[in-house]
């Protein structure tokens, strides 16, 4: 790991009536971190301990039965015999894609309807450059903006210094567009806080998350942010204790982040390490 840039100062871009400014960070306290190489190097490190043909990717489960030895999963072309299962699914996508038999209780079920998915709306973007501009005396990576496209961004260069980049978080109304006018909306919000350099980018990369179907799925009622996150249920096991449901938002702590999503394993975890003592 190796700790997040945000340099002392920060773009502070309150609404368009107003100019942006360069403004004074306050102490941070409880620094934040990445992953060298990206945080998918931890999946393949992971999935190098793990024998042969252990993932199977592209399995979609539709249903999940509480059989006398176990659970059955069942996805459109294969069934599996597992003695438990632990969904990491974002709650709301469980209870709109997976049915169980026996049916789970009505307060769970109606907890995974009613629970927040932390980054279900939101667009991701990044730019990478050649040389870290930002970093220039008299400017920043870091932007926060209540009055553009671009919300929130940071410096997202990798920890060996050989690729500079700029990432971070735009308006989720802006997914109605094409990638080309995010882009090209967003390039013309850097030109007004770093001149023309900003424009002779050389790669652009987005993460618009409500097209993710894995990940988000339509709600019938609006969510407020973190709605039902780490709530006590989460803690529980369902189908005869072999239903674990884990993943970020489940997490008391972190609920939706990172560090959320490890509690939670470390949580299910230790509750099997003790079953299969």
């Amino acid at each position: 790991m190796f700790e997040q840039h945000y340099g002392n100062t920060a773009i502070y871009h309150p609404n368009q009536d107003q100019a942006a400014q360069l403004v004074q960070l306050p102490p941070n306290n409880a620094a934040s971190y990445r992953v060298a190489n990206g945080t998918y190097s931890i999946i393949k490190a992971l999935e190098q301990k793990l024998d042969t043909n252990t993932i199977a990717c592209n399995q979609i489960v539709q249903s999940i039965k509480l059989l006398p030895d176990g659970l059955e999963a069942k996805t459109k072309d294969v069934t599996y015999h597992c003695k438990h299962i632990v969904s990491t699914l974002p709650p709301l996508l469980f209870s709109k894609s997976i049915t169980t038999e026996p049916a789970l209780p009505i307060a769970i079920q109606d907890l995974l309807e009613h629970t927040h998915t932390w980054m279900h709306n939101s667009i991701r973007i990044g730019f990478t450059y050649k040389t870290p501009f930002w970093k220039a005396e008299r400017s920043s990576g870091t932007i926060y903006s209540s009055g553009d496209i671009i919300q929130e961004f940071y410096d997202h260069s990798n920890t060996d210094e050989s690729t500079f980049a700029l990432s971070g978080f735009i308006n989720a109304s802006f997914s109605k567009y094409t990638k080309e006018e995010r882009k090209n909306t967003a390039l013309k919000q850097l030109q007004s806080y770093y001149g023309k350099q900003a424009l002779d980018f050389e790669s652009y990369a987005e993460c618009v998350w409500e097209n993710e179907k894995h990940t988000t799925v339509s709600s019938d009622s609006f969510l407020m942010p973190q709605t039902n996150n780490g709530h006590p249920l989460f803690q529980d096991s369902y189908l005869d204790n072999k239903l674990f449901i884990a993943g970020a938002e489940t997490s008391p702590t972190f609920s939706g982040k990172m560090e959320g999503a490890i509690s939670s394993a470390q949580f299910v975890f230790n509750k099997l390490k003790a079953i299969y003592k």
